[in-house]
């Protein structure tokens, strides 16, 4: 079992600045979660983050925010704080005392056409940390503060292995799905649970933990992706 949190939206026109404040804050919120505090930034070798400590995690946070923007190209744009670039932002965050879970989120600039925001805790395997309860708490953080046209919980074999989705746009089945009323709706009757939220709308595939494992889960999974083929339900 490795399940993965993943979830697409857009991204309001943001600064540098702001882009950072967004990931502190949310980062923060899923510690407080999980109960975990302390992370390693991606291509940082030596800096550990506490994020109870904001003076000091946010300036870190910031510099991997900003990291990349200032690409070597031929007329380098030197992004400021306060600039709005339209290059995403990537910020990743690998935490030290779980099983080596980690968290990324991407911040890019509104599109039309590809979603502009991506928020992913992937390689989780540690049932007793994130049980049912937990990721439920986590992916409705994840629906309230950044408003996404989806979010899915699968697991990382069925989405290689086993989704026969063929295009970006098709939103991820495995676990459960969210999706927003932003996007076409369901089709009626369907044998699924769906739990109704303020923002859209939630399908399970199954009660039970997901497993890559159980057949009846997986042929689920599939079912759920092929209505949403057959409905035109696209991000």
């Amino acid at each position: 079992m490795n399940l993965r949190i993943t979830a697409f939206g857009q991204s309001p026109k943001l600064t540098i600045r702001e882009r950072a404040e967004k990931v502190f804050a949310l980062h923060k919120k899923f510690c407080d979660i999980v109960q975990l505090h302390q992370w390693k930034l991606y291509n940082s070798k030596t800096i550990v983050i506490d994020m109870r400590d904001q003076s000091s995690a946010f300036p870190e946070i910031y510099k991997q925010v900003k990291k990349g923007l200032n690409a070597k190209v031929a007329k380098p744009i030197r992004y400021q704080e306060n600039d709005i670039a339209d290059i995403t932002s990537n910020c990743w965050f690998y935490n030290l005392n779980s099983k080596s879970f980690n968290a990324q989120y991407s911040i890019g600039y509104p599109s039309d056409y590809f979603p502009s925001i991506l928020m992913t805790i992937e390689n989780i395997t540690d049932h007793v940390l994130f049980s049912k309860e937990t990721i439920v708490k986590i992916s409705k953080l994840f629906i309230e503060e950044w408003q996404p046209y989806t979010l899915c919980v699968t697991d990382s074999k069925y989405f290689h292995d086993l989704s026969k989705a063929s295009e970006f746009h098709t939103p991820w089945t495995g676990w459960f799905t969210f999706l927003s009323n932003d996007l076409k709706q369901l089709p009626k009757n369907l044998k699924f649970k769906v739990d109704e939220l303020a923002t859209g709308r939630v399908v399970w595939t199954t009660d039970e933990y997901f497993s890559v494992d159980n057949e009846n889960h997986v042929q689920n999974a599939l079912e759920l992706e092929n209505i949403f083929l057959r409905a035109g339900i696209r991000i």
